[in-house]
């Protein structure tokens, strides 16, 4: 999380207006870790617990190998 937060702060630059079309997108490919359930791929997001996105363009994807 700290990576992409950091690839976030980065984009966004003092003096500089707000971008909200360049999507900042981690992808994890994982094997054999975390939780293995019927969902193969995660995207998570910066939100409350209603599920009101705060950030529009951060997204995580982490992609689980299901051997």
């Amino acid at each position: 999380m700290a990576y992409i937060a950091d690839m976030y702060a980065t984009h966004t630059l003092v003096g500089e207006e707000y971008d909200e079309e360049t999507l900042i997108l981690q992808i994890n490919l994982t094997y054999g870790i975390g939780k293995k359930d019927d969902k193969p791929i995660r995207k998570y997001y910066v939100q409350d617990n209603k599920e009101k996105k705060f950030v529009t363009n951060l997204t995580k994807e982490e992609i689980e190998n299901l051997k």
